[in-house]
């Protein structure tokens, strides 16, 4: 078999060419014994959006063939795979009429797509408990305001992004000394990288340097008005028995995400500390309504409690 490009779009319609079922799909192609041999020039669309997602960079979008591939970023890139293989060489300053035609290609194939990047940063329910650990990997949903044409080239930012890795891996594993000390370089380089605010905040948390931790989310939600930030700016805000306050950010994390049940819970959480105990009752309640698979447990040991201490009365 002659080599080809291949991509996870390929999976289905391969698996379901084995099952004898029709492919269902007019993205990707089967790859089964038997089938056509795709063009020469097939291209495989890729993408990257952690970087505007996590960090509020530009995101990256390519196209990959046989012999070459195209990169859109505000630094376009474009290698001659068969020449360069390890794609040392970037041929896009002066871009020879391959690489032209893969980014016409590429630009085709985005356009039929609509707004990639405001698709990527659409809201989804998520557990607050998942949010934080996928957090504390990289994976977040801050991304800032403006323009792509406003934002940094990821492969510009690459020693921030190496720093801001660590500072994560330093505070989950408990060291949240080292992990400011690293994300206040980030912030030097970048200050308005919100994901880096958010683990300032939880960094100077886990220190119970509460004003700071405060200021540092407070930052964070002016430069991402995502359910996240408003969210720890919430908590924070309960920590301080700013009851009020409190639950008025964690209702503005549930107008960005009503599927937030992490947000009902806190609020539940701030009006039994109240002795409100319908109220909280009722906030549990919601938090199990709206999201059974990743609140519904903790919501169900919060009405437990609570129950055992009206009992106890």
């Amino acid at each position: 078999m002659a080599d080809e490009v291949v991509g996870l779009v390929d999976v289905m319609p391969t698996l379901l060419d084995l099952l004898g079922l029709a492919p269902g799909t007019r993205h990707g192609r089967s790859h089964s014994f038997g089938t056509e041999a795709p063009p020469s020039d097939r291209g495989i669309y890729s993408e990257a959006m952690l970087p505007l997602l996590n960090h509020g960079w530009s995101s990256l979008h390519a196209l990959r063939r046989a012999d070459d591939r195209f990169i859109r970023a505000p630094e376009p890139e474009y290698y001659d795979l068969t020449r360069d293989p390890a794609e040392t060489k970037n041929l896009a300053g002066d871009l020879p009429a391959e690489g032209r035609a893969a980014r016409e290609e590429l630009d085709r194939l985005m356009r039929g797509w609509g707004d990639v990047e405001a698709v990527a940063k659409e809201e989804m329910p998520l557990d607050p408990e998942l949010a934080q650990r996928l957090a504390a990997l990289g994976y977040g949903r801050v991304a800032r305001a403006g323009g792509a044409g406003e934002r940094e080239d990821p492969k510009r930012m690459l020693r921030l992004y190496a720093k801001s890795k660590s500072a994560k891996a330093r505070l989950d594993a408990g060291d949240a000394e080292a992990a400011l000390e690293e994300i206040k370089i980030v912030l030097r380089g970048d200050p308005e990288n919100a994901d880096a605010w958010i683990t300032a905040a939880r960094a100077n948390l886990r220190l119970q340097r509460w004003d700071e931790s405060e200021q540092c989310a407070r930052r964070a939600v002016s430069l991402s008005d995502t359910a996240y930030p408003h969210h720890l700016l919430g908590q924070l805000l309960l920590r301080a028995r700013r009851f009020d306050e409190g639950r008025a950010e964690l209702r503005l994390a549930l107008d960005r995400d009503p599927g937030y049940g992490g947000a009902w819970i806190s609020i539940g959480e701030s009006h039994a500390m109240e002795r409100r105990w319908d109220e909280a009752r009722r906030s549990f309640e919601r938090a199990r309504e709206v999201d059974p698979s990743g609140s519904g447990a903790a919501a169900d040991r919060a009405i437990e409690r609570l129950d055992a201490l009206l009992r106890g009365r």
